[in-house]
């Protein structure tokens, strides 16, 4: 930017000013100054600028002392500035002294908050001059009050704020269940025999198959896909003498139990696929919960044993058999019997309904006879917001455990732009067992930013390292370059992305990320950027020609095309064409 010459402060006179005895030279009319930016800009939520004035050499009073006082002007009234005072060397009380005989420079800057009537504000010079100890105005001599700065580019404030609300996902496939049973082995037996039974302790093994033939047959959709058998020892040293026991009982099941699948009709049972995990543990959990039920005279000593955790499970049962005889004959009759078992689970699926299956319940009003899965696919196929919303609300009393639910009524409450309503929700989701937690604050920060709580915003998205939303509050807080570097951590690319290319003065990088963009990503937002990156590169074809495209986009998207012409046509980032018949023409 050039300087510019001319009469600037109290050293703006044609001939000689006299004050308080001290001649201001004639030759001040040589002082140049710089304003930077000549148009005002917000930066963040401020706008500054700056004032460079040269004063030549031998053209100040040594004892001059002179006030600069800006006025900010806009259509709702004056603002008094900052002001500063310059004086020369033999000045007193003055901010800035310059040497009389060499001259000098002097700089000022001042910041203020922007408000809306700034758009199309004024910054005008003021001086007054010292004149024993009161300051004296200099705005009454021609020349001294002038426009040293003009309106307001808020080109910042077009950011979106629309960070797109995360969903917790449909992944709508069968999910595996079991049905499952308890069979009983006599001690240190592997075969699995139907016909074990203690009547005494009123378990048999007949009984037991009996049961999950019965819990298998009421389902006849289930899709078995393996047998699980966790077998159990006895703390009675049944682990220790046969340490493949636990495997022998598990194959002994899987053998038998294959065999009856097939007799039910499940040709699953035959699939090479089919298959068979076991694990085997000793039940001390078994043998502790028996012994606190019991009425056994010296159970608290025996419990101390059972749950002594710096003893072996060999120690822990020689100590019961030798020093509580009676207890443990009570155990080996009553209690070890039933813990050598083995917790069959035939795990498999029941085949989800089709999503016309689905619809045609929905229709029929028939909720209760989908299931979770089902029910939670059908708030996603639905398309109209309303009835989403209330299918979120049926999932939530019948499932109310499950976080997906609150999350997804958030964002569709987030879509209504009811932000409070959906904060509700947020926290009841992250009261539950296995929320997403990074989900629900990235969901979190999009309600705080567009509540106006953007340090409560930037705290949310911080925790769920959400970098496109923390690119929205960098451009919100002035910090272009940032918004830039977690935009691109963010892997998106849209008009916010573009804009802050823009606003970091980065024209051309700007073009391109428009340019990449696909064609329903184009709206009144971005052909408006596209129209900007045209007057800054002084193409007056792309900027009207974009422009026009914004406010066609924007009569579409429901926005005042009165009101999006009138921001048109007084936007600065413009001025250069503002003369253009075809500009003109764009914004009539």
């Amino acid at each position: 930017m050039k300087f510019r010459q001319t009469y600037l402060a109290a050293l703006i006179t044609s001939g000689m000013v006299v004050v308080a005895g001290c001649s201001v030279k004639n030759n001040m009319g040589k002082n140049r100054y710089q304003v930077e930016p000549e148009v005002l800009e917000v930066n963040g939520d401020s706008v500054a600028f700056t004032v460079t004035a040269i004063v030549p050499e031998k053209s100040i009073n040594p004892k001059a002392n002179i006030r600069f006082e800006p006025v900010l002007k806009t259509d709702k009234g004056e603002t008094a500035l900052r002001t500063l005072t310059v004086g020369g060397e033999s000045a007193e009380g003055v901010d800035v002294k310059i040497n009389s005989k060499t001259g000098g420079k002097v700089s000022y800057t001042s910041k203020f908050k922007y408000s809306g009537d700034m758009r199309k504000a004024k910054v005008m010079s003021g001086f007054s001059v010292k004149v024993k100890e009161d300051y004296k105005s200099l705005n009454e001599l021609e020349g001294v009050v002038k426009e040293i700065a003009q309106g307001t580019i808020t080109t910042s404030y077009l950011v979106r704020t629309n960070v797109a609300p995360k969903a917790a996902g449909d992944a709508y496939a069968a999910e595996m269940s079991g049905k499952s049973v308890e069979i009983y082995f006599p001690q240190d037996k592997a075969k699995f025999d139907l016909a074990f039974g203690i009547k005494k302790l009123k378990i048999t093994n007949k009984a037991q198959v009996e049961e999950l033939k019965n819990i298998l047959k009421k389902d006849p959709k289930f899709v078995p896909a393996n047998i699980k058998l966790t077998s159990f020892a006895s703390p009675d040293g049944e682990l220790e003498r046969n340490g493949g026991l636990a495997k022998s009982r598990s194959e002994s099941s899987y053998a038998y139990f294959q065999k009856e699948l097939k007799k039910l009709g499940f040709a699953q049972a035959n699939d090479s696929n089919f298959t068979m995990g076991y694990e085997v543990s000793e039940d001390w959990d078994g043998v502790r919960k028996a012994v606190e039920a019991s009425t056994l005279a010296d159970k608290n000593e025996m419990l101390v044993i059972i749950n002594n955790k710096g003893i072996s499970d060999d120690q822990r049962e020689e100590s019961l058999r030798n020093n509580h005889r009676k207890s443990y004959d009570w155990l080996i009759s009553d209690v070890f019997p039933k813990l050598r078992r083995s917790s069959l689970t035939v795990m498999g699926s029941t085949p989800l309904r089709t999503e016309a299956e689905i619809i045609a319940l929905a229709k029929a009003m028939k909720f209760d006879s989908l299931n979770a899965s089902e029910l939670y696919h059908l708030g996603y196929i639905m398309t109209d917001a309303d009835m989403k919303l209330r299918m979120a609300d049926y999932y939530i009393t019948r499932f109310p455990e499950d976080w997906r639910a609150y999350n997804d009524k958030a964002v569709l409450l987030m879509f209504q732009a009811k932000w409070n309503d959906a904060l509700t929700e947020l926290v009841k989701a992250n009261k539950l067992a296995g929320a997403n937690e990074a989900m629900l604050q990235h969901n979190a920060g999009i309600c705080m930013l567009n509540m106006g709580n953007r340090a409560k915003a930037e705290e949310m998205f911080t925790k769920a390292n959400a970098s496109y939303g923390l690119g929205v509050i960098a451009i919100q807080k002035g910090n272009y370059a940032d918004a830039i570097n977690y935009f691109n951590k963010s892997g998106v690319k849209d008009g916010n992305v573009a804009l802050a290319y823009l606003l970091n003065k980065q024209t051309n990088e700007a073009k391109s990320v428009l340019e990449s963009l696909k064609p329903e990503q184009m709206n009144s937002f971005t052909y408006y950027l596209m129209a900007i990156v045209g007057a800054r590169s002084g193409n007056v074809d792309m900027c009207t020609t974009n422009l026009s495209r914004s406010l066609m986009e924007a009569g579409k998207e429901g926005i005042d095309m009165n009101a999006a012409k009138k921001y048109a046509a007084d936007d600065l980032e413009f001025r250069a064409f503002f003369s253009n018949p075809n500009f003109q023409a764009a914004v009539k």
